[in-house]
């Protein structure tokens, strides 16, 4: 029976909301009239509700053209606004009627032989991984890039995920080019097919609910005491360290936990929440966005009642005003002055004068973009909290800074960190405001609770600004 596919990578739910990650789903219809004949999903979670969806349109004879229109429960924890399910209704009901063509990862590389192959991502995904041969035209250039090329050489293109590939596809039909065609699924389908290992395909712990109080991961490692696999992926600070930390209690001493996350503040949270436990972090490797780290269960925790302040100073920087911004600079950079260690951890609306006025280009979602229009960007952007008077007294404040000789916000940020202020960004934060490392100014370490409780917890002041 003839049969088509089609590959999609969306989020399990609404991608500003916190706790989440990629789900793959595959959809195999009838390219005569759209008939559904079978689906596969994995992911963390959501898959049973949209495999249920899926189920039910096979066996009512649906077709992709009923995915698009079916109007299904949302809410940002559950569900997103346009659920995966009406999405693969939409890419290949867009196959069907022409709007786009595809090429499989199944058929590299015979598929891309005599044709122009091209990564629409930006220069930084380029140099992290693409397929060979590939150049990289990124989608935010990609038609006066395009203007001249031969509109009777075969064009095949790729992404992350499908959705910029297909943005360019449109782009070169429109104008006359005969032979495109866009790589089902993007790179992320690819290395799926050709690049991951054996061992990433092995049976991890099952899952637990989200109303579950103690791990499933974590009575597994209590009963045998052996090493425990923890899957926190999904999960946005401080969730993977309060898992963690609840698989640790049911753990005997001298078992071993190993945790994987996609929080890429795990990085810092990790060995100070291992430190402050009596644990000990045995490694940690990089993997996707986040991290497999492995730790082993101490015998004694080493908090200490009523031990020493230590010689630091940390601070919450919480407020995103100017004034409140300009006092812990200045308190920062007074303190690393007279020998002490300092670290600043910026958390919601704090975290605005950490970013960039100019940074790279990067595709974001829609809400992403909103809060980004919505938000100061940068420490020169930043307002008074009273007698900002549309303007006129911000304006009015930093010509005074520069008449008496007092540094601008931007030249305290530099002053600290040359100095060896620690700037931290919290990671939920970005998670949730749409924000990622390349937004920020260089330096700044991303963390999250964990990392900031250590640095405060060795501090002989602690500051909430």
């Amino acid at each position: 029976m003839p049969f088509d596919v089609v590959n999609i990578h969306p989020s399990g739910h609404a991608g500003y909301y916190p706790g989440t990650a990629m789900m793959h789903i595959k959809v195999l219809f009838d390219p005569s009239d759209g008939r559904v004949l079978g689906a596969q999903a994995c992911g963390f979670d959501g898959v049973d509700k949209r495999l249920d969806l899926f189920a039910m349109a096979i066996r009512a004879g649906m077709t992709v053209f009923d995915l698009e229109e079916q109007e299904l429960a949302y809410a940002p924890p559950f569900g997103s606004a346009k659920d995966p399910v009406n999405m693969a209704g939409f890419v290949a009901s867009n196959v069907i009627r022409g709007d786009f063509a595809q090429w499989h990862a199944k058929d590299w590389p015979a598929a891309v032989e005599g044709a122009r192959l091209v990564d629409v991502r930006t220069p930084e995904e380029y140099d992290i991984w693409h397929l060979p041969g590939a150049e990289n035209v990124p989608l935010a250039t990609f038609r006066e890039a395009t203007v001249g090329w031969d509109k009777t050489t075969p064009v095949r293109l790729y992404c992350a995920v499908g959705f910029r590939s297909y943005l360019a596809h449109r782009v070169l039909v429109q104008n006359g080019f005969t032979d495109v065609s866009t790589l089902a699924g993007g790179s992320t389908t690819y290395k799926h097919v050709w690049d991951t290992e054996k061992a990433e395909y092995q049976a991890q712990p099952p899952m637990e609910s989200y109303a579950e109080m103690v791990s499933v991961a974590s009575a597994v490692a209590a009963a045998t005491g052996q090493v425990t696999d923890l899957d926190c992926t999904g999960l946005a600070c401080p969730g993977p360290i309060m898992r963690l930390a609840g698989a640790m209690k049911a753990a005997n001493a001298g078992d071993e936990i190993r945790v994987t996350v996609s929080d890429p503040g795990f990085a810092l949270d990790a060995p100070a929440w291992a430190s402050k436990n009596g644990h000990t972090l045995v490694g940690m490797e990089p993997k996707g966005p986040g991290f497999v780290a492995t730790f082993r269960k101490g015998g004694v925790a080493p908090v200490q009642v009523g031990k020493p302040a230590g010689n630091k100073l940390s601070m919450v920087v919480f407020s995103g005003d100017l004034d409140k911004q300009l006092a812990a600079f200045i308190i920062a950079n007074g303190a690393v002055a007279m020998g002490q260690e300092v670290s600043l951890f910026f958390t919601f609306w704090g975290l605005n004068a950490l970013r960039k006025s100019n940074p790279p280009k990067r595709q974001k979602k829609f809400m992403d973009k909103m809060f980004g229009a919505m938000m100061p960007r940068g420490a020169e952007k930043l307002t008074l909290s009273q007698m900002h008077m549309a303007g006129m007294g911000t304006a009015m404040i930093k010509n005074v800074m520069k008449q008496h000789g007092v540094q601008s916000l931007p030249e305290l940020i530099k002053s600290a960190q040359d100095s060896g202020v620690r700037l931290l960004g919290c990671t939920m934060t970005m998670d949730l405001l749409g924000m990622a490392q390349s937004d920020l100014l260089d330096g700044v370490e991303l963390a999250g609770v964990a990392t900031f409780l250590g640095e405060a917890d060795q501090s002989g002041t602690t500051l909430f600004i």
